[in-house]
């Protein structure tokens, strides 16, 4: 992240459960990136950083994707990402900048994700990760 000019502490990376939010962690740790914080968007409210990284974290093929999908099956494939409290808490927390990773077909079948991403995409905002990963 350095070498974009921006330093690691000024960085917080957002998921919704705590087992990736340990695993995000550990591997960070391993990679020499240790000034990284990782954390739940839970744990998140009410703070502010300049850059998030939001692991939006469930993702499917898109041929098992259902775009006419049950309100339980969107609990059941998207998690968490689904409660409007916690994506307004994930998406207001960087004062410079913010990163989505996640499936925006998934993401899709939600309407609040799909207001956003047409919303990103229109702004020329919305990359494929194999666009953006050199």
């Amino acid at each position: 992240m350095v070498r974009l000019g921006v330093k690691q502490d000024r960085i917080v990376i957002l998921t919704q459960y705590r087992l990736q939010r340990a695993q995000i962690k550990d591997r960070l740790k391993k990679a020499n990136m240790k000034d990284i914080l990782v954390s739940t968007v839970k744990t998140s409210q009410g703070k502010e950083w300049d850059y998030v990284i939001l692991s939006t974290v469930r993702s499917l093929p898109r041929v098992e994707i259902d775009e006419k999908a049950s309100t339980a099956w969107k609990i059941r494939n998207l998690g968490f990402i689904t409660d409007e409290n916690q994506i307004n808490v994930a998406i207001t927390r960087p004062k410079m900048g913010l990163i989505i990773l996640g499936n925006k077909y998934l993401l899709s079948v939600h309407r609040t994700w799909k207001l956003l991403l047409a919303h990103y995409e229109e702004k020329g905002a919305l990359v494929n990760a194999k666009d953006f990963l050199p």
